[in-house]
């Protein structure tokens, strides 16, 4: 079983180059061991709006990742930095709509599970090609595990609702029943001043009538 993963919200926004190294081990910590529907689910946020947010940031973090999974090919058709970075800067613009953990998720995969004649920007793009054929799916349990979990507190609300009233009636819970009559008492209070307000207005109402009405009658 995978290990439930803290999620690391990553906000790119104003993230100086210099802490780009270490942001990308933090981000590798938090994605190493996630399920892709982990990945998917632990951001609500596209690459398209990290690369708003920063994209120098975003091809610096990638550039690690891509450079990891180069030099762990045991090939001599390795990938040169600047191909590294035209690769990094067309994953950017083309996988747009994954998340950010996703790409790292593919990327680390791609490193641990496959071996590669060669390695070059196709071989890579393949890699994304292959994980976004079965990313419906990904989706798909993502929102069943949300809504199920959406199901799982209205339940415990409900119970405690539950719960809680049936302390209040039987008197179990005592501070809870005197909040409640304190609550109650106010409510009582609060309706008898409406009350005599009420009562006030209307007894001044009818007794300035008359003369509202003469008033009138003379104009």
């Amino acid at each position: 079983m995978s290990r439930q993963n803290t999620p690391l919200q990553v906000d790119l926004a104003n993230v100086p180059l210099s802490k780009v190294p270490e942001l990308a081990i933090q981000i590798a910590s938090a994605v190493r061991g996630m399920s892709p529907v982990q990945a998917f689910m632990s951001s609500d946020n596209q690459i398209s709006y990290h690369r708003k947010q920063n994209r120098t940031a975003l091809e610096l973090i990638l550039i690690v990742f891509v450079t990891k999974l180069s030099d762990a090919q045991m090939t001599t058709n390795r990938m040169s930095s600047s191909q590294i970075t035209t690769c990094v800067e067309d994953l950017v613009d083309e996988f747009w709509m994954l998340k950010l953990e996703e790409m790292i998720l593919v990327l680390s995969e791609a490193r641990k599970k496959k071996t590669f004649n060669r390695l070059d920007q196709s071989v890579i793009f393949e890699c994304f090609r292959e994980y976004l054929e079965n990313r419906q799916s990904v989706v798909e349990e993502s929102r069943r595990q949300s809504l199920k979990a959406s199901e799982e507190e209205k339940q415990e609300e409900i119970e405690l609702i539950k719960n809680t009233y049936e302390s209040i009636k039987d008197g179990s819970a005592t501070p809870l029943c005197e909040a409640f009559s304190v609550m109650k008492k106010q409510e009582r209070y609060d309706k008898a001043i409406r009350e005599a307000e009420y009562k006030n207005y209307k007894a001044k109402y009818y007794e300035n009538k008359p003369k509202q009405d003469a008033e009138e009658s003379a104009a």
